[in-house]
């Protein structure tokens, strides 16, 4: 997390009518002011421009990011009007609304007009379940309630009873708010109109309608039904018959009497709240009004968001038990009320629900609720501040795109705000090398250069197209007496230099399980010995072989300064590291202090290296017992000795679901292919794509092994077949390796392949775009996309064209690339009307061919 210490202090010494204090930088900095209800006055307000300024923000961009939010429809349609508030301090000091087509209005007619804000009513549930809990303990309604509490129980639930499945005894609340309790999922083709808005379909005892009866998984299980979306409203609703049950009262009578009305809110809205009269509805008609039927005002929205910010406190009273609201925003398994902590705002189990939103650039305390149309409010305690907008704009397919920008812009305003998310500055992140390959601070899925060579602002973007082999790089020729070898090292780098490739997949230690035995029995020649590690005489408890590892800074150097990826492994596979080197876990979790010792010697001795991965072990469930936790401790040590903050790999057996995907040490998944689910190229693209899919944009994508690759093209000398499967890989999402490409015998017509991927899409802005393949057209496979800007398309066999759909008007420049001869043909500044387009490929081109589409009127925010 970045600092705001300047900000915060600035905050603190010249905020008017606060009390002068000195208050600790780690303390939590919160003012006592709370809004009055509207109609008596409601939020304060001051958008002088001196305030502003004072508060350490810059007025023009502030209102650059406002007028920003409510102007424009981005991808969608919106169908209801728009608005946007920032509130700092308790004092609200930009607020603008417009109507649904984006048509400024005044202040004074868009504060009442009520928005509805989605699945923002899951959050109100979560605080007024809150409320229920502490009256349940203090006596006030039966019961001892809390989060672990059953949810099928027949003081509250009679509703529920027989059961319609009897693993729903098993359902807590805290499954619930998770989404991950088995009740039916929005994913199973779940709607909510008509006679599913029903009490017996939310029960599960519908006559005509059985969706709901079963359990799609077991309860706490959602990887029973991964990949798909465990999010469910159904289990939500389940609170409007909780609430009338123990209250007496309808639900919505509950929510306004224990939660609205005591912090201010008094114009109350629910679905459908254009209906002249739907109280009856209410009271027969019940999902709506805890999951996602509420209708507020915005200036109210962000009441609520004030009364989170504050733990459950309003004014005098505490609603809630103070710790209520903190174990929610505090982590990242609650998608309803989400901390900016852990890797991504929906992790561990929850991890196929939600949106991806880690911004490790911002403050961690930073929390956010959200809605489906891009309602959201995001809401920093030790800044003392909340950003909300409301809307109700679709498709949700643009909400992760969305969010990034969002929150750039606002942090763009902060004067004194030291990251890197406008792209104005480009600054080391992490204190990295100059030049160095490191993760993109603005999109973990892709890898970037710390640099910016062509000054846009922005990180030039990287692409790894190399050898996927060969793994015993280091330990090839004879060995010597002193350790070191004598080998054609030099030679290999030497032809990647000159011909393409720009990696070598390469490991530390290949015995004592690993691969050296295997080397040695295949390639005499090449490796003479097995004995394929850097200890002196072999024995990890004589320590590092000095020798050895200055024998690898020179082959490293070369690799470096050629711009060739050091992908370095520790271990090999095979290796049970606990019962070959007893090397266990500490009893309190943490790595045997001889491992780590081992580990971090390693790293301080190459990590000033600028064109270096660290990769923690191949196959690591091979490590032995805890593999996880052993893996997760390894990595946190290479970060804790990695004072450059290196891009830090994972390696698994063969699947496409990361089992380290939250863990905030390890920015890479190291894909191994499954030999019976992807065998041809398309099986592979596809394959790829619902990697990138579980990915979340909470890391990058290396095929490192394609079994394909390794034991049927390689072998075959099938040059065409590996060109299409790293084309595949690439246009799903993925960085490429090539297994079985050994560099000695691999032949340069190979090599000259991946150097032309590689350099054509470092000569694009694709690490801004995400594959796209519902924008085909014509003769177009594939797409990556920054939609309404930026494309690349590929084909394998295109005999006359490649297509696009939805083209917005613009202004546009042309790339075209012959895949197999790296023949390349521009076309500038090209007038473009809004539709589908095809455009003949340039004649001579053969049937690869790939086309980078560049928008040059208008380019993205920055």
């Amino acid at each position: 997390m970045k600092s705001f210490p300047a900000i915060l202090m600035l905050i603190i010494i010249s905020f008017p009518l606060i009390e002068a204090q000195e208050i600790p930088e780690s303390q939590v900095y919160l003012n006592k002011y709370f809004p009055p209800p509207e109609s008596s006055g409601g939020w304060r307000k001051n958008t002088n421009p001196g305030f502003i300024e004072s508060l350490g923000i810059d007025t023009q961009k502030l209102k650059e990011f406002g007028e920003w939010n409510v102007k424009n429809n981005w991808d969608g349609k919106s169908l209801m009007p728009k608005s946007c508030i920032v509130i700092k301090n308790g004092w609200i000091i930009g607020e603008w609304y417009a109507d649904k087509d984006g048509k400024k209005t005044s202040v004074d007619e868009g504060k009442n007009k009520k928005a509805r804000l989605a699945s923002n009513g899951k959050s109100i549930s979560m605080a007024l379940f809150g409320i229920t809990v502490k009256e349940s303990g203090n006596g006030i309604i039966p019961g001892d309630l809390s989060l672990e509490s059953k949810v099928y129980e027949k003081r509250w639930l009679p509703e529920g009873f027989p059961l319609s499945d009897p693993r729903k005894e098993q359902i807590s609340f805290d499954q619930i708010f998770r989404h991950v309790s088995g009740l039916m999922p929005e994913s199973a083709g779940e709607d909510r109109g008509g006679e599913k808005n029903s009490i017996t379909f939310i029960v599960g005892k519908h006559p005509e309608h059985s969706e709901s009866a079963k359990l799609y998984y077991n309860p706490d299980c959602p990887e029973e039904y991964f990949p798909k979306s465990t999010y469910s409203s159904v289990g939500f609703s389940h609170f409007t018959l909780i609430f009338k049950n123990l209250y007496g009262i309808p639900a919505y009578q509950v929510l306004e009497k224990k939660l609205l009305n005591p912090v201010g809110i008094k114009d109350v809205g629910y679905y459908p709240y254009l209906q002249q009269d739907y109280s009856e509805w209410l009271n027969e008609n019940i999902r709506w009004v805890t999951h996602g039927g509420l209708f507020l005002t915005p200036r109210d929205y962000a009441r609520f968001a004030y009364f989170l910010m504050h733990d459950g406190k309003w004014g005098h009273q505490q609603l809630t038990n103070e710790d209520w609201i903190e174990q929610f925003r505090t982590t990242a398994e609650y998608p309803n009320i989400c901390g900016n902590v852990e890797g991504t705002w929906t992790s561990g189990k929850t991890k196929q629900v939600g949106n991806k939103g880690y911004f490790p650039e911002y403050p961690n305390d930073m929390f956010r609720i959200a809605g489906s149309g891009l309602n959201m409010a995001y809401i920093i305690p030790s800044l003392d501040l909340i950003l909300i907008r409301t809307s109700q704009i679709y498709t949700n397919s643009i909400w992760d795109t969305r969010e990034k920008e969002f929150l750039n812009k606002f942090f763009s305003a902060i004067k004194d705000n030291e990251t890197n998310i406008t792209g104005k500055k480009v600054k080391s992140p992490h204190n990295a090398l100059p030049g160095q390959v490191i993760k993109d601070p603005n999109n973990p899925s892709w890898l970037v250069y710390n640099k910016d060579d062509n000054e846009d602002g922005l990180f030039d973007p990287f692409f790894l197209c190399g050898a996927g082999d060969p793994e015993g790089f280091l330990y090839r020729g004879k060995r010597r007496t002193d350790g070191t070898r004598d080998g054609d090292q030099m030679k290999l780098i030497r032809k990647l230099k000159e011909n393409g490739g720009n990696s070598i997949y390469l490991m530390a230690v290949r015995t004592h399980g690993g691969d050296a035995w295997k080397s040695k029995k295949e390639n005499p020649v090449i490796y003479p010995d097995d004995k394929h590690n850097p200890w002196i005489n072999q024995e990890p408890k004589n320590g590092l072989n000095e020798k050895i590892l200055d024998q690898w800074e020179v082959w490293f150097e070369e690799m470096d300064k050629n711009g060739l990826i050091i992908y370095f492994f520790i271990y090999d596979d095979a290796i049970n590291v606990s019962d070959q080197f007893g090397w266990s876990l500490e009893p309190n979790g943490e790595l045997d202090p001889d491992e780590k010792e081992f580990i971090q010697t390693l790293i301080n001795r190459f990590k000033h290296h600028r064109h270096l991965i660290w990769c923690i072990m191949e196959e690591a469930q091979e490590i032995g017992e805890n593999w996880q936790l052993h893996t997760s401790k390894i990595a946190e040590a290479i970060r804790e000795a990695d004072d450059y903050h290196h891009v830090i790999a994972s390696h698994q057996l063969g699947g496409n679901i990361f089992y380290h995907a939250n863990d905030l040490n390890i920015d890479q998944f190291a894909v191994q292919t499954s030999k019976d689910e992807v065998i041809t190229v398309e099986d592979l693209h596809q394959w790829m794509l619902k990697a990138w899919e579980n990915s979340n944009g909470r890391y990058n994508l290396n095929m490192s092994e394609d079994y394909v690759h390794g034991n049927i093209s390689c072998p075959n000398q099938d040059r065409e077949e590996i060109r299409k499967r790293n084309w595949a890989a690439a246009m799903a999402g993925a960085y490429v390796m090539v297994l079985g490409m050994e560099i000695d015998n691999t032949p340069e017509t190979w090599l000259r392949d991946c150097r032309i991927l590689q350099t054509f899409f470092e000569s694009t802005n694709f690490n801004q775009m995400f594959p796209s393949d519902s924008l085909a057209f014509g003769e177009t496979n594939y797409v990556l996309s920054a939609e309404n800007y930026d494309y690349i398309l590929y084909s394998s066999d295109s005999k006359n064209n490649l297509g696009l759909k939805h083209l917005t008007k613009g202004i546009y420049s042309f790339t075209w690339l012959d895949c197999v001869d790296g023949t390349k043909k521009y076309t500038q500044n090209v007038d473009i009307q809004e539709g589908n387009f095809t455009w003949e490929k340039p004649p001579g081109f053969g049937k690869e061919v790939a086309l980078y589409i560049r928008r040059e009127d208008k380019r993205p925010e920055k």
